[in-house]
């Protein structure tokens, strides 16, 4: 959890602007009664970040259009 991702993606890029703002509003359309599959793994990405963002405490809203 503590060590550099193996993936090498944009996850690095979010994760430092998450850290560097006050609140994040995440979106997503909803497709057959669930979420965009793209949105659900960066939500999983996330895992990795827990106690960062937890310690941070942004405010965070969700918009899920269908």
């Amino acid at each position: 959890m503590n060590g550099p991702c193996t993936q090498k993606d944009e996850i690095q890029q979010i994760k430092d602007a998450m850290l560097s703002t006050d609140m994040v509003v995440f979106v997503t359309p909803i497709y057959y009664f669930g979420m965009q599959v793209q949105f659900e793994t960066v939500i999983d990405r996330f895992y990795r970040y827990t106690m960062k963002l937890s310690a941070k405490r942004p405010k965070t809203a969700l918009i899920a259009l269908s």
